[in-house]
């Protein structure tokens, strides 16, 4: 990153009226984003996203805008032209994510195809004063954090309409300057895209070590000499002779979790366990919801697994956490528990192997979805109790010496996030010039 270098301030400073901007240069205005657009913001079209057919607009939604801002290709749909026309994109248009807990996302349309957005989007369409990319990097600074931040605690909920948005304070130099400056952030950023891109990769290859490695051990055991036979199972192959193959359903059982409605919600009470809620199979609580009461048939107790088994996104189906603890929180309704019969931890780390591998068959057209009885049905490989001991031990022990690289890759991608959001910053509110 030794190409990243800061010039000089500019000649002279002033105050821009707002505590969390700072001074601005002189010759550089505040300005709301409403006075800065050819049109009105626009939210998108409240149409289901069905069809998949390439011959029709991409429908573009909150789920399809990674956390860099571009567009994901795993997840495309498209909307039908007749429902798509009041709603498509003209290049240089830029999305702003409206709720959930990525509100405040940006996307810059820069596709060679059309497209339109869907109603949790809102459009912004620049006037000829500003620069799409000064304003998408201008959405990627701590400036804008900390604007978002401000309307959450006067609203406490993360739900930021056009209303707001309009209202939207920029610092802008004159166009020419912007243009100048979201050049050469592309150019500096792209550096360390470039940094983030190469971590995000040696991140996948220890992910999927620790996926051939737990796949190896519960299918096939820890004893190298043990004399096989053919399992019957495509993905699993060969199994130690004195293994028995099985169903799912015969080692655990499954269910589906909470239906909740937006009044059942709470500030405090029991948590929710959501998709949300599970980051790199461990328990985040950025994002929670909670309810007064729950039954006691959606317990989450020790030895539990959690699965994500409903989302727009095949990826994130079967994204799970292993409980250790009993905890007086319940599951949400595209969430399954899993509780086992046999040894709670090996019963873990083989589902998680069995649903990679039939992971083809949770496709639906309107979403993706394992279900209770789909779960059941898959058929695995199952050792003796005491050898799922001893393979659990095992695991746990390859696992945290894994997990603990990546731990280390994953601070070295946030030291780079935290440098790219730093030279954005300083950037894009003229705290240094560099043009």
């Amino acid at each position: 990153m030794g190409g990243i270098t800061m010039k000089q301030r500019y000649d002279s400073y002033k105050p821009s009226g707002i505590d969390w901007i700072g001074d601005i240069p002189s010759h550089w205005d505040i300005t709301p984003l409403k006075r800065n657009l050819r049109m009105p913001l626009k939210y998108g079209a409240n149409e289901p996203a069905e069809s998949e057919d390439k011959n029709y607009p991409r429908y573009i939604r909150i789920t399809d805008i990674d956390s860099n801002g571009n567009l994901k290709d795993e997840t495309f749909k498209s909307l039908e032209p007749s429902k798509a026309t009041d709603y498509l994109l003209a290049k240089g248009d830029v999305l702003f994510a409206r709720s959930g807990a990525t509100v405040g996302k940006t996307y810059i349309f820069k596709e060679p195809y059309e497209a339109c957005f869907a109603g949790y989007l809102i459009k912004a369409s620049c006037s000829l004063r500003l620069s799409p990319q000064f304003l998408f990097y201008y959405t990627n600074s701590g400036m804008y954090n900390n604007w978002k931040n401000s309307i959450f605690i006067q609203s406490t909920i993360q739900n930021i309409g056009a209303d707001k948005y309009s209202l939207l304070p920029l610092p802008l130099p004159p166009i020419a300057e912007q243009e100048a400056i979201a050049a050469w952030l592309d150019e500096k950023c792209g550096e360390i895209d470039a940094a983030i891109a190469k971590v995000d990769r040696e991140i996948e290859l220890i992910d999927e070590l620790k996926q051939s490695k737990i796949s190896r051990v519960v299918t096939r055991g820890l004893n190298p000499d043990a004399l096989l036979r053919p399992s019957g199972i495509d993905w699993i192959g060969d199994i130690p002779k004195h293994w028995t193959k099985c169903r799912l359903k015969f080692i655990g059982s499954a269910r589906n979790g909470l239906t909740y409605s937006p009044s059942d919600v709470k500030d405090s009470g029991k948590l929710v366990i959501r998709s949300s809620n599970i980051q790199d199979a461990k328990l985040n609580y950025d994002d929670c919801v909670f309810v007064a009461n729950y039954p006691e048939t959606l317990s989450v107790n020790s030895g539990d697994t959690i699965i994500c088994s409903r989302n727009g996104s095949i990826k994130l189906i079967g994204k799970s956490v292993f409980i250790e603890d009993d905890m007086d929180v319940t599951f949400g309704a595209f969430m399954m528990r899993f509780r086992p019969y046999e040894h709670p931890k090996y019963s873990h780390y083989l589902l998680s192997i069995a649903i990679s591998r039939y992971k083809g068959l949770f496709a639906t057209t309107t979403i993706n979805q394992l279900t209770a009885d789909s779960l059941g049905k898959m058929e695995a490989v199952m050792p003796p109790y005491m050898e799922q001991v001893q393979i659990a031990d095992y695991l746990d022990k390859q696992c945290a010496e894994i997990d603990g690289l990546k731990e280390k890759l994953s601070m070295k991608r946030e030291t780079l996030t935290e440098l790219r959001q730093s030279i954005i910053s300083e950037v894009v509110t003229g705290k240094r010039k560099v043009i």
